[in-house]
C-alpha cells in the first residue's frame, strides 16, 4: 500500500496521520530525541516517502564522535591505523547502509568510513558510496572541502596536516611582507 497522496508523503501516526507536503520538503528539518525514541525510523520513513515520490535521497551515515567512542575508535585520529572500524562496527555500518538502500537511498555519503568498513559497505550495496574525511580509494567517490584541501583557514597556518597548499600561511607571509614594505617606505608590489 502506498500511503502517499496529493503531493504529500506520509511521515507517521499519532492521534491522527501526519503528512509532509512535498512543496515544503526543501526546508531544513531537525529530528531529535534520546536513544531508542525513533529518530532512525523517522528518517527511514521520510527516505522511503521521498523515494516513492521520485526524489533522489542522498543518505549520510557513518562514524560520529558518539559511535566512535562506542566502538573504541579514536575519533580525533580518523586517518590513523588505530581509528579503523572493528569487525563489529563494520558489520553494524554495513547493516545500516543496507537499510538505507532498502529505504530508497540513491547514494550514501559515508562519514569517516576508513578502509575496513568503507570497503565492506561498497561491496554490500548496489548504490554509489562516497565520503570525505576518512574516505579513500575503497569508496566509489570522495568529497573534500576546497578550503580544507588548500589549507585556507587560520587553523592551517601552523598545521602539520598535509594539504595541497597552505594558503593561510602563504597569505600571512604575503601580508607580513606587504606591511614590512609599507612601513619601510618601499614600493608596494602589485
Amino acid at each position: 500500500m502506498n500511503p502517499d497522496i496529493d503531493g504529500k508523503i506520509f511521515v507517521g501516526k499519532g492521534a491522527s496521520d501526519a503528512w509532509l507536503g512535498l512543496a515544503l520538503a526543501n526546508r531544513h528539518g531537525l529530528v531529535t530525541g534520546a536513544t531508542g525514541t525513533g529518530k532512525t525510523v523517522s528518517l527511514q520513513v521520510l527516505a522511503e516517502g521521498f523515494s516513492r515520490a521520485g526524489v533522489p535521497v542522498f543518505a549520510q551515515f557513518g562514524l560520529t564522535p558518539q559511535t566512535a567512542v562506542k566502538f573504541g575508535i579514536p575519533y580525533n585520529a580518523q586517518n590513523s591505523p588505530q581509528a579503523q572500524a572493528s569487525a563489529e562496527a563494520a558489520a553494524k555500518l554495513v547493516a545500516e547502509a543496507k537499510l538505507l538502500e532498502e529505504s530508497g537511498a540513491a547514494l550514501l555519503d559515508f562519514t569517516n568510513s576508513g578502509p575496513v568498513a568503507g570497503a565492506a559497505v561498497v561491496k554490500a550495496v548496489q548504490i554509489p558510496v562516497i565520503g570525505g574525511f576518512g574516505g579513500g580509494p575503497w569508496l566509489d567517490g570522495r568529497v573534500r572541502l576546497a578550503h580544507t584541501a588548500i589549507g585556507y583557514a587560520e587553523k592551517w597556518i601552523d598545521a602539520k596536516t598535509e594539504t595541497y597548499m597552505n594558503t593561510a600561511k602563504a597569505a600571512l607571509d604575503a601580508f607580513t611582507a606587504l606591511i614590512a614594505d609599507a612601513r619601510a617606505g618601499r614600493q608596494i608590489k602589485g
